[in-house]
């Protein structure tokens, strides 16, 4: 897990309930007292040493196999035959449940679609207040990201999305958007998301579902403030949410707020997550630094990987940065709609959880 750097959360999280149950099947055979406490600690390590930047998911998913596995421990002195290959095979079923229940959940593909057709509205009716001072017919364009006048077909207007990076979540919600008639296009902007550019290859997903008017467009990191040019969103993932509401993401993320900020002011940052994402505990206090053969192996010949080992340089290759709640404008998750105090009541639900597993290890 820790190696992995490919999969998502909710696709690590996938990993991490096979890889539980393979480590409970391998258990030896003790006393149920002793047997379920090796359970938790094989738990605890699976969420504490893999990826931890992404550990909210697979503590939620752990969280779920202890569930599982607690309400069939057996009250007598030992462990009845048969009863480990019992909770593994359920094990192995809950992993299979918990994917396709994911894959078929519409609860945040659904609240988005509904929000986009509010913010469109909500911008159909500013564009359509009486302007003091009409722009002259030679301005074409809006570049400063207000309303065209002249013909422009304000209501078949593209609503402007910015985002970046690789999210399953998003990257559905998306598409879903696309597909109904009642929504309006979709202009999205996608930033490639630099070393590995997960950002493009979740563009060309985006990029299927798409028809004219709509369109996709693949911008460098780089130029997060021109692609944040009149966007009336910013839409982000999440890695982590903290207690607080602040959002772990891919890097660049805060600079796309940020820019969307300063060139695109009334755009809204939205944050589409699954409740599983909501970390209960002190997040990670280290940065994930990865490899930097990832960052250098695209530089010309004359600076290639081989700069990157010799000293004294060195190359950054950290893949999460925070966003700070005070940024976000709006939470959606499967349930909706939700607010910082959302975050902290999903937060003290799975805190509890948590503690009731690990606190005595």
């Amino acid at each position: 897990m820790r190696a992995d750097h490919v999969s998502g959360a909710r696709a690590l999280a996938g990993r991490a309930v096979g890889l539980f149950a393979d480590v409970v099947a391998a258990l030896d055979a003790a006393p149920p007292d002793c047997w379920w406490r090796a359970v938790r600690l094989g738990a605890w390590h699976l969420w504490k040493n893999g990826r931890e930047a992404m550990g909210a998911s697979v503590l939620a998913a752990l969280s779920s196999c202890l569930d599982l596995v607690e309400a069939r421990l057996p009250t007598g002195p030992n462990l009845p035959a048969g009863f480990v290959d019992d909770v593994v095979a359920g094990l192995r079923d809950l992993g299979r449940r918990r994917h396709d229940e994911q894959a078929a959940s519409s609860g945040i593909r659904d609240a988005f679609s509904a929000f986009v057709q509010r913010r469109h509205a909500s911008l159909l009716t500013s564009s359509a207040s009486p302007a003091p001072d009409p722009a002259p017919a030679s301005r074409g364009g809006d570049e400063a990201g207000g309303s065209r006048g002249g013909g422009d077909d304000t209501r078949r207007r593209p609503l402007r999305i910015l985002t970046l990076s690789s999210s399953s979540t998003i990257a559905s919600s998306l598409s879903h958007a696309l597909a109904q008639a009642q929504l309006p296009p979709l202009d999205t902007r996608v930033l490639e998301s630099r070393p590995l550019c997960e950002g493009a290859s979740m563009a060309r997903v985006i990029a299927a579902a798409a028809a004219p008017p709509s369109s996709v467009s693949v911008y460098t990191d780089a130029a997060a403030a021109l692609a944040a040019r009149g966007a009336d969103l910013v839409l982000l993932g999440a890695d982590l949410i903290d207690r607080h509401g602040n959002v772990s993401n891919k890097m660049g993320s805060l600079p796309a707020v940020l820019a969307a900020r300063h060139v695109a002011p009334a755009a809204k940052v939205v944050v589409l997550a699954d409740r599983d994402k909501i970390l209960p505990l002190d997040p990670p206090a280290r940065d994930e630094d990865n490899d930097p053969a990832q960052v250098s192996r695209v530089w010309p010949a004359a600076d290639d990987g081989r700069a990157a080992s010799a000293a004294p340089l060195h190359v950054s290759n950290v893949y999460f940065e925070w966003v700070p709640a005070g940024l976000v404008d709006h939470y959606i998750t499967e349930d909706g709609m939700t607010t910082t105090e959302g975050i902290a009541a999903c937060a003290r639900d799975a805190r509890r959880r948590a503690d009731h597993f690990f606190s005595d290890l």
